[in-house]
């Protein structure tokens, strides 16, 4: 965990980043240049599927495998090479809901696995990147293959996998790793405390509904619910900004709350922009 409590930046405004380990360090660095104080706290882990390795699909048997996170690329690929397949099937597409599972695509299978493989995401422009626009690009190309690998967490939505079964198409969901909540450390705890106490102001980054729900878990076993309510948040899905305004135990302000894509420089610009207008 990193925390930083200079005396510079002690009424400098927080920028919590709660993605996954090890995503977070461009965009903080970005904003720690803007003057935001970061503060690495990742809502949730990521860890292999108990069961994920005893029997992993093989990409031969379907015609596109589906991607719903860069940690689905990254552990399927683990998870393939383990067992000796190191080559992309030809005529296989591999499909993914934004333009960062296809970076973690083309990072984690770059070389002679990924000129063999067809690729399809929602535009880097697209109005948001999810399953409703994946499935839009794949309507686009008419695209319907016969049978689809979903590589995803343990939990997740099931919407696009139901509306591709709809339509008639065969769906295989394969969890290879987990997403747990994760625990804020005594040293963790006491720093948000205080930063409440000290009633800091904060932006907090919230990118999935699991973490959400985990971050809102670990404030109120904090003490600081109140507090965190009262922050700023950035979000990179409506659905995560109704989930902020519609929670029954109290509200965030929508005024608090700017939607943005996943994308770092998306990111960024909802946190300058929305500091901007708190200002």
């Amino acid at each position: 965990m990193r925390l930083s409590a200079g005396r510079g930046a002690a009424l400098a405004p927080l920028a919590v980043l709660t993605r996954p380990q090890g995503r977070n360090d461009t965009l903080g660095e970005a904003l720690s240049g803007l003057g935001f104080e970061v503060v690495h706290l990742p809502a949730l882990e990521i860890r292999d599927a108990p069961s994920a390795g005893m029997s992993v699909p093989d990409p031969a048997d379907f015609g596109m495998l589906l991607f719903v996170s860069g940690a689905a690329v990254r552990a399927y690929r683990r998870l393939c090479a383990a067992q000796g397949r190191d080559s992309w099937p030809e005529g296989v597409w591999a499909a993914a809901v934004g333009p960062a599972t296809v970076a973690a695509w083309e990072e984690d299978m770059a070389g002679p696995v990924a000129p063999r493989c067809w690729r399809i995401a929602p535009a880097p422009d697209a109005v948001s990147h999810d399953s409703e626009h994946l499935l839009q690009e794949m309507d686009a190309r008419g695209l319907k293959p016969e049978r689809v690998l979903l590589v995803r967490a343990g939990q997740g939505r099931d919407w696009l996998a139901e509306r591709l079964r709809e339509r008639g198409v065969q769906v295989t969901a394969y969890a290879a790793y987990d997403r747990v909540p994760a625990t804020w450390s005594p040293a963790q705890q006491a720093f948000m405390q205080a930063a409440a106490a000290g009633r800091r102001t904060a932006f907090w980054l919230a990118t999935s509904g699991e973490g959400l729900d985990a971050i809102r878990a670990q404030a109120r076993a904090a003490g600081i619910l109140a507090w965190w309510q009262r922050s700023a948040h950035v979000v990179t899905h409506p659905r995560l900004a109704e989930r902020l305004s519609g929670d029954a135990t109290g509200a965030v302000p929508r005024a608090m709350v700017k939607i943005c894509l996943p994308q770092d420089s998306s990111i960024l610009r909802a946190f300058t922009a929305l500091r901007a207008e708190l200002d």
